[in-house]
């Protein structure tokens, strides 16, 4: 069945394209969809101050790229995640890589895989939520108190 999926992915798309513009959808609107999709950082709802932030750009979004490894797919892992928030000394490191994680697909239906059907967009401060449990959650606040992570 792979083999045939793959001899004919383009008949596939055309087919699966024409059904989309049936039922109503338009080039345009498809394109969005896969676009927004595919971006981490688009659709976000809200840019945090990043005045007075230690890290650099690049270090921002390796911390955010580390966070979301630890969150995705099956599992947590959560001495990763205690780890990344260790390198933020202040708010202004944690708005950084919060909006260095922008808003990720997130099934709160089936986990952190990230299907466009049954998942929507959430921050990084929604993942954590979703992700850890009430005593993970209080142990990143008790340690990292300094970065108001959830107020």
């Amino acid at each position: 069945m792979i083999k045939t999926i793959s001899k004919n992915w383009t008949v596939i798309l055309v087919a699966g394209l024409g059904i989309m513009a049936i039922a109503g959808w338009n080039l345009k609107t498809i394109i969005d969809e896969i676009k927004g999709f595919l971006s981490p950082n688009s659709d976000v709802d809200q840019v945090k101050s990043e005045s007075g932030s230690t890290l650099s750009d690049t270090a921002a979004s390796i911390l955010a790229e580390t966070l979301y490894d630890a969150m995705e797919g099956t599992g947590t892992d959560e001495h990763t995640i205690y780890l990344a928030f260790k390198k933020m000394a202040n708010r202004a490191d944690f708005n950084k890589v919060y909006n260095a994680f922008g808003k990720r697909q997130y099934s709160r239906t089936w986990g952190n895989v990230g299907d466009p059907v049954t998942s929507s967009r959430y921050d990084l401060i929604q993942w954590l939520a979703y992700e850890l449990t009430n005593e993970e959650r209080n142990k990143l606040v008790q340690d990292n108190s300094q970065l108001q992570i959830f107020g």
